[in-house]
């Protein structure tokens, strides 16, 4: 039964999505197996008759003409069909499929993207949408188009006779077992073929992104990334080699018995009753049923192919439902005003990436109170980041609590929650979008251009373009030839610029001026704090300029608060901030 409700699932799916491409499908299958007998049976049997009969030649052309001009009809529409409204159609149903599952997957918690598995098993389904969504209707429309086809040709042969019928389940049976089988085993083989063809596709992308280009020119990297390639190769061709010979046997056997066994069969058991007396030559037409004789062949093995196809959507749809569905049992939880301040508190927080590894945060208590000014600093590695995904609901899986207001934050929903906070990363992104959209980070809003130039004016970004450039031009060059370019330097302002431009009461700054010179930094985070003087700010840096005018400094180490007090308390207490502060006062304070 796991067949039969993963197929309708997703052909519900589909006709919800595209349902006038779905009719139509069905009806021009329908009217293709109609012009196929018109043109390969009735219009012989037509012209074979009445040429026995002496008819005249307008007796035998008129229903020719007739029969002509409903298969050019077919033939039109299909035509229309496969050039206008079947690959249109296509494009809109793996667009709209495909937004789901990038929606879904961006409620999905972080470890997930950590695993190769998860990523191997999203990787396919996204491979499957087409031909699972588009196959579903055609799978419909063969089905119903080969019972008319059959119930035709049997109309056409004239008879039923036990031989024949036990010859169909014969061939039939044997069908459905290997076409049984052979799909097991490709299932397999396409199911191995994921992470191989992952790691392919990342080579052949990595050779054209700009963010790769110095180091694949400056260093040798080029052969590392060649090895890989053929690495992936090679286990594809292991994959091939491993199942290819089954796949190509069993898929011999199966159109050998339906190509060759049911044909020949079947005329056999006309030739007999012919020969036999029990059927007299002059009662049938023998072209005709010869042709109707093959055509209900090829109509009853189309129509076992149906349980082979069924049985596909059963292995091959599970994981593309699943992705489908991943947040439909989500339950109704809290929405978080994001027009008022809130404090956030970690309480004995515990955290690790995968299990049997050390942990990232051991017993965490800190809190962020509403307008404070916190700092997180440490060396590499110690933490500081973790808390920042944490604090943002990337990952759930820790022990203790993380609360607002005094409640846990689990109990409210997340990507409301993920509302309050405006943050930009060490490791920000651009995209090929408009400068307007790199600011203001959302396509949906109204674009504001006297808030893009303000926001862009308080990191010193001076791009010198228009009015009409802020909204039209875009940022790189990748898709557009005038796209405006940047030092690395000028894209982490563009970065900055965002939280100016947002209007959010959680400020977030993870190693936001890594790019920068110490001068640039200096000045970016004195606006910083005299612009966002009412705002709970968070900053993570390296350099303790940047936060030794914060309210509360946390010093971190392998997971553990080691230090906690604003500047002047950890200068005094000459622990490890102290060192730190005077190693980088000798350098350049």
């Amino acid at each position: 039964m796991k067949q039969f409700s993963r197929y309708f699932a997703i052909l519900k799916i589909t006709i919800k999505t595209i349902p006038f491409w779905s009719v139509y499908t069905i009806l021009n299958s329908v009217l293709g197996v109609i012009c196929d007998i018109l043109g390969s049976v009735i219009i012989v049997n037509i012209v074979l008759t009445r040429i026995s009969l002496n008819k005249s030649f307008a007796a035998i052309i008129l229903p020719v003409l007739l029969i002509q001009l409903i298969i050019l009809s077919g033939g039109i529409c299909t035509s229309v069909y496969y050039g206008r409204i079947d690959p249109v159609a296509r494009q809109k149903l793996k667009q709209r499929i495909t937004s789901r599952l990038v929606n879904n997957m961006m409620t999905t918690e972080m470890k997930n993207l950590d695993n190769p598995d998860f990523l191997d098993e999203f990787t396919f389904s996204v491979d499957q949408i087409e031909q699972r969504t588009t196959g579903s209707i055609v799978l419909v429309s063969n089905l119903i188009s080969n019972a008319v086809g059959l119930i035709t040709s049997m109309a056409i042969v004239g008879f039923i006779h036990l031989g024949v019928i036990i010859l169909v389940l014969f061939v039939v049976m044997i069908s459905l077992i290997f076409s049984h089988a052979l799909t097991r085993i490709q299932f397999k083989a396409d199911h191995e073929m994921v992470l191989p063809t992952r790691k392919k596709s990342y080579v052949e992308r990595t050779y054209h992104m700009k963010k790769f280009a110095l180091e694949i020119r400056l260093y040798p990297v080029g052969q590392m990334l060649q090895n890989m390639y053929d690495a992936a190769v090679k286990d594809l061709m292991d994959i091939i080699h491993k199942y290819g010979f089954k796949i190509g046997v069993l898929a011999f056997i199966r159109a050998y018995n339906k190509e060759i066994i049911l044909y020949w069969g079947s005329m056999s058991i006309i030739l007999f009753k012919l020969f036999s007396g029990s059927m007299s030559i002059a009662s049938v037409s023998v072209v005709p049923v010869t042709i109707a004789i093959y055509r209900l062949s090829n109509y009853i093995l189309a129509l076992t192919d149906v349980f082979s196809t069924l049985k596909e959507y059963e292995l091959y749809s599970e994981k593309l439902l699943a992705f489908l569905h991943m947040t439909d049992n989500h339950q109704e939880k809290k929405a978080v005003d994001c027009t008022r301040m809130h404090d956030i508190c970690f309480h004995n927080v515990s955290f690790q990436y995968h299990k049997n590894e050390k942990f990232s945060l051991k017993n965490v208590n800190l809190q962020f109170p509403t307008g404070a000014k916190v700092a997180l600093v440490g060396f590499n590695g110690s933490g500081k980041s973790t808390i920042i995904k944490l604090l943002l609901g990337l990952y759930n899986d820790y022990s203790g609590e993380i609360t607002i207001d005094n409640e846990s934050i689990s109990n409210f929903d997340m990507q409301g929650f993920r509302n309050l906070f405006s943050v930009v990363q060490q490791d920000f992104q651009h995209y090929p979008c408009t400068i307007a959209e790199n600011v203001l980070m959302d396509s949906a809003v109204q674009s504001d251009v006297e808030k893009i130039k303000a926001s862009l004016e308080l990191v010193e970004l001076n791009l010198n373009v228009s009015d009409d450039d802020l909204l039209t031009k875009p940022v790189t060059s990748e898709f557009c030839s005038d796209g405006l370019t940047l030092s690395k330097g000028q894209y982490q302002k563009l970065a900055l610029a965002r939280i100016f431009a947002s209007d959010k009461n959680f400020i977030i700054l993870d190693e936001p001026t890594s790019a920068l010179d110490p001068i640039a930094e200096y000045k970016v985070f004195n606006r910083l704090l005299e612009h966002f003087h009412q705002k709970t700010v968070v900053i993570i840096s390296h350099r303790l300029t940047a936060t030794k005018n914060a309210d509360m400094i946390y010093f971190i180490e392998n997971g553990e608060i080691v230090e906690s007090g604003n500047h002047q308390q950890l200068m005094e207490s000459g622990g490890k901030y102290a060192e730190m502060y005077s190693l980088q006062a000798e350098k350049y304070l």
